[in-house]
């Protein structure tokens, strides 16, 4: 029941923070990204690839906070349905979409390519066959 809004400041304040334990926290996850989310898992994928630049955490049911380090911005996500094959998907499109926007330091747009597998997912029947894809095809509004 937590707000997105104080999520996301959550997320912020993990990445600023000059705090001990809050550096010791940001850096363990930073430090040993499989030990957030597992392998082969979108969160310890994205890790990997920003290089100590963003912490991510998947949360339940279609939920992803990030702090994107160096920028001190904190993201949080919600896919309304809960449904968690959306998620990473859609948090990559954001951080596509936050990237090419500019402003922001962290080289966002090589992580989603580097990612395709989290980027862009196929959707498929109960007998395996391919019958669509799940991508990211909305479109953030920035106020400058």
């Amino acid at each position: 029941s937590l707000p997105l809004r104080a999520m996301a400041l959550a997320y912020a304040r993990l990445g600023a923070s000059a705090d001990p334990a809050a550096a010791a926290i940001r850096n363990a996850m930073v430090s040993h990204p499989r030990l957030v989310g597992g392998t082969g898992r979108p969160c310890t994928d994205l890790m990997e690839v920003a290089d100590g630049d963003a912490v991510v955490k998947v949360g339940a049911d279609g939920i992803y906070g990030a702090s994107l380090i160096v920028d001190q911005v904190g993201i949080a996500l919600k896919v309304e349905d809960g449904d968690m094959r959306s998620a990473p998907v859609a948090l990559l499109g954001l951080l596509d979409q936050l990237g090419a926007h500019g402003g922001l330091t962290a080289p966002l747009a090589r992580w989603s390519r580097r990612l395709p597998q989290h980027a862009r997912r196929p959707i498929r029947n109960t007998l395996g066959a391919v019958t669509g894809t799940l991508e990211a095809t909305g479109m953030l509004q920035f106020s400058d």
